[in-house]
């Protein structure tokens, strides 16, 4: 079985034998957590909390086997495993320049450690990079502006979209700005400068 850590991402390939010899408990190759492992999530438990305050609070369903289609007319496979947020994470990727499993996690609002899965199998699809130290870089068409916003959660991503829709079908109206004033200023200004420089020489 593949465990990913919650805090950094990496992925540690073990047995289900190994990993009950061990009190299903892995420490992380890359970042050093000491995981507690559970029905296939790995955990970061903090002094005092027990499993169950970290475990999603709302049972994983089962996804069939099917094909979904993104708004860019991309299609992907979804399989019986795959988290059925995954549909929603492909879409929200499309908005952002780069990815972590903390803005996953935020914007889902699940677990870090289920959006730790979520972004594992955004990666085995090809949709993200591998984690190497930072955030993750986004394969798929996506916002490359660094400047652009990236929605936080889904209210912001709707306003988003909506602002995009307006932009494309021409509703949005730009004012243009009268600069006569400032044509006749600056050309005033150098016609000074000018002058000056004459009547130094």
């Amino acid at each position: 079985m593949i465990i990913t850590c919650p805090k950094c991402g990496k992925t540690t390939e073990i047995s289900k034998e190994q990993l009950a010899a061990n009190g299903n408990k892995l420490r992380c190759s890359s970042c050093g957590s000491m995981l507690t492992v559970d029905d296939g999530y790995a955990y970061i438990l903090p002094e005092g909390q027990s499993l169950d305050d970290l475990k999603p609070q709302q049972p994983v369903e089962d996804v069939k086997a099917e094909e979904i289609t993104d708004e860019t007319g991309a299609q992907w496979n979804m399989q019986p495993g795959d988290d059925p947020l995954l549909r929603d994470a492909i879409e929200y990727v499309h908005y952002c320049n780069a990815i972590t499993i903390e803005m996953l996690a935020a914007y889902l609002q699940v677990p870090p450690e289920r959006a730790a899965t979520i972004m594992q199998q955004l990666e085995g699809k090809g949709i993200v990079g591998p984690f190497t130290g930072g955030p993750r870089t986004i394969l798929i068409p996506h916002n490359t502006d660094p400047f652009s916003p990236t929605p936080r959660n889904r209210q912001e991503l709707g306003a988003l979209k909506q602002m995009r829709e307006r932009m494309s079908s021409g509703n949005v109206k730009v004012r243009s700005i009268n600069c006569s004033g400032c044509s006749i200023a600056i050309f005033v200004l150098l016609l000074i400068t000018l002058l000056v420089m004459i009547f130094k020489s």
